[in-house]
């Protein structure tokens, strides 16, 4: 479950998937009785919980966008056949040359 939560668009299915529940729940019970009140508060607390995760989610993100403007990359992109690429150069001229490509 690890790399949909690192998506963009992850965390908010969760947040969704919890306000949709709690939206049914809310709908779905319309007793007086015990049963009825229980699952109504329980409608509540999950949209609660939907807001209090897109709260933290929109946080989140805006926390993200601040950190990358204050600390920009080091290094420059090239153009390589149609593609951008990143490059850092680190270290001395002479020493030598590591090219590490990350990719998925």
């Amino acid at each position: 479950m690890g790399p949909f939560l690192t998506t963009i668009w992850g965390p908010w299915l969760i947040v969704a998937a919890v306000a949709v529940a709690a939206v049914m729940l809310w709908r779905l019970t319309g007793g007086r009785d015990a049963a009825g009140l229980v699952a109504r508060t329980l409608a509540v607390i999950l949209g609660c919980a939907a807001v209090a995760l897109g709260a933290g989610r929109i946080g989140l993100v805006l926390d993200e966008s601040a950190l990358q403007r204050a600390r920009p990359a080091e290094g420059r992109f090239i153009d390589v056949g149609g593609y951008r690429l990143f490059v850092l150069c680190e270290g001395p001229r002479t020493a030598d040359t590591v090219v590490w490509l990350s990719g998925g």
